[in-house]
């Protein structure tokens, strides 16, 4: 009973928090912005390219969906395309408000029941690594030469990155049997191993997906960005990607907001791109890829709200 009520205090500071930091960022955006401008500038835009951006979201989210059902698929878990697009919406909604997207294994699961937890966690994980791994190519490079205003370490820090990659590939099923025995407490030697459950081609096809995931992402922030200002498609392109990764490490407010406000404001800086044109652009991305699927996955919740608590009470 006590465990129960600390889980829900842990809960609820947490959140508190986060929505503390989340006005703090805003806070401190808003004295450098001068918010009249802000709102100057968005009525000013060209919306042919925010409705451009928006009109990208379903390939946004299929490309989501069809990764998730191909990888729990390839796990042994058939599932229909119905159930995969409920299960990512669900974690969309919970993981957007939950510390470092906790909510998103949870909302996962939920639509999940007959599916093992570890392949859930581990295949989630899976997808994180996947996305880390293939921003990092773009994203450390990029940072080199804005903090340090160099060039001569981004070779070698793309080649590090290429050469963890080529051994992530190569280890691929191989590695699911040792690290299974060697991992003593039983789960964390499934979700490890379930980690390392496809081979080198499907590794291929899962990287696809999240490839073609992130370069979608990409294109809305680039009509986001033009739809207020100029920007080259490569530089929007590096700058979105460098963005997400960079935010990545600080999952500390509601949905990431002012986090990747001050984010998008700092790296386009470096292509002297207006902070009110950075901030109109990200929040636009917020509301697109963030805000409208998590209340469609508020809707699935609440429309399978019976089945759905019954499930969440067998997962903890």
């Amino acid at each position: 009973m006590q465990s129960k009520i600390r889980r829900k205090l842990k809960f609820f500071i947490t959140f508190v928090v986060k929505i503390i930091v989340a006005a703090v960022s805003f806070y401190f955006i808003f004295l450098l912005v001068d918010f009249d401008q802000l709102r100057k500038t968005f009525v000013k835009a060209d919306y042919s390219y925010i409705i451009a951006g928006i009109l990208l979201l379903p390939f946004n989210l299929g490309l989501r969906i069809a990764k998730w059902k191909y990888m729990l698929n390839v796990a042994g878990n058939n599932i229909t395309w119905k159930v995969s697009a409920q299960s990512v919406l669900v974690g969309i909604s919970l993981g957007s408000f939950t510390p470092a997207e906790f909510g998103d294994f949870i909302g996962k699961m939920l639509h999940l029941p007959d599916t093992r937890k570890s392949h859930i966690v581990g295949l989630t994980l899976l997808d994180k690594i996947q996305t880390m791994l293939l921003m990092a190519m773009i994203a450390i490079p990029t940072l080199f030469s804005i903090i340090f205003h160099t060039s001569s370490y981004i070779l070698v820090a793309a080649v590090a990155i290429l050469v963890f990659l080529f051994v992530f590939f190569l280890i691929g099923k191989k590695g699911a049997f040792l690290i299974k025995h060697l991992t003593h407490i039983r789960y964390i030697g499934n979700v490890s191993s379930t980690i390392f459950t496809l081979n080198t081609s499907q590794q291929v096809i899962s990287f696809f997906y999240t490839g073609a995931f992130l370069t979608v992402v990409a294109i809305q922030m680039f009509c986001f960005l033009n739809a207020f200002y100029t920007v080259p498609l490569l530089q929007s392109f590096i700058g979105t990607i460098t963005m997400l990764f960079l935010k990545s490490f600080v999952p500390i407010s509601i949905a990431d907001l002012g986090i990747r406000e001050i984010t998008t404001a700092y790296i386009f800086s470096y292509w002297l791109v207006p902070m009110t044109i950075s901030i109109n652009a990200s929040l636009i991305l917020f509301a697109v890829n963030i805000f409208i699927p998590a209340c469609i996955g508020i809707v699935v919740l609440i429309l399978s709200k019976q089945k759905l608590f019954h499930n969440l009470w067998s997962i903890f």
